[in-house]
């Protein structure tokens, strides 16, 4: 089976690419960082005209997993009309080639579409996203559900994970404060449910096997803060303590504003898949005990 992966440069894309190109043909694109180490990839601009009609043209894909997007909050808050192309336009792009062409569609969404206030979020509440960059992904959604039947959403949590660069994940950005002696002030009171790239990149395989349509949340099997998310770092990684400081969001108002539990609940997703999604710990030990 033909699989294109977009933004294989980046933590999910690159973790899907290593895992699924020794069971498929797998084609990766990525645009501003350097050449992914997997064995198919090209450089590719999605916002450009016709990307999407020369990239299916040429490779004629089966399923396209779609994880490129512009994923700093605070960059999507400066530059709106950037975001909106790269999050919203191209995706469409993207899924009226599928719809086209007949490929099926994985769409990567974020769980940063609810607003916080509730937590352990299931599929059928409804989103309220605080951010420009949570409301391009939710028109994303939309977009793809609109104009593809053949399609699956998965709203992934927090990840973290080894990236081509080293700097990309949740625990890498600890760990290279750490390098770099800089102290950190991380939140006790914003929740996530954090998980690996590579559990991710798991569940995206067997997507592709079982061929299961509609939208799914992907998170972690534990609800952790920022804080106890580096706490838990340390028990696999040495880490100093003293340089990784508690803070709050109602003391630190950020830009755009931090929603306090955007906690996912999986369980639809588990028991379609019949797998267990890690806790923290087993998360860790798979990438720090290798």
């Amino acid at each position: 089976m033909k699989i294109l992966i977009t933004g294989a440069s980046g933590l999910l894309g690159h973790n899907t690419a290593l895992a699924t190109q020794d069971r498929h043909e797998v084609l990766g694109t990525y645009l501003r960082s350097a050449r992914p180490a997997i064995r198919n990839a090209v450089r590719l601009d999605l916002t450009a005209r016709h990307a999407a009609t020369d990239i299916f043209r040429r490779f004629r894909p089966h399923v396209l997993i779609h994880t490129a997007a512009m994923t700093q909050p605070a960059q999507c808050e400066k530059e709106p009309d950037l975001a909106r192309k790269f999050n919203v336009d191209a995706t469409r792009q993207l899924a009226q080639m599928c719809e086209k062409t007949g490929a099926r569609m994985i769409h990567i969404s974020t769980d940063l579409v609810f607003d916080g206030r509730k937590g352990d979020y299931v599929e059928g509440d409804e989103p309220a996203p605080l951010s420009r960059y949570g409301e391009s992904k939710l028109t994303a959604e939309r977009e793809v559900g609109s104009i593809l039947e053949n399609h699956t959403i998965l709203r992934v949590a927090l990840m973290y994970g080894k990236s081509p660069g080293g700097r990309r994940s949740a625990d890498e950005a600890i760990v290279a404060a750490q390098r770099e002696g800089r102290t950190l002030h991380l939140f006790t009171d914003e929740y996530r449910t954090p998980i690996s790239a590579a559990a991710v990149a798991d569940v995206l395989l067997r997507l592709i096997d079982r061929e299961l349509t509609g939208l799914y949340h992907c998170g972690g099997s534990e609800k952790l803060s920022r804080y106890d998310f580096a706490k838990k770092l340390s028990e696999f990684v040495p880490l100093d303590m003293g340089l990784i400081k508690p803070a709050s969001i109602t003391e630190a108002p950020t830009v755009p504003p931090r929603a306090p539990d955007v906690s996912l609940n999986s369980e639809k997703l588990q028991q379609a898949l019949g797998i267990k999604l890690p806790d923290i710990a087993s998360g860790f030990a798979a990438i720090y005990r290798d």
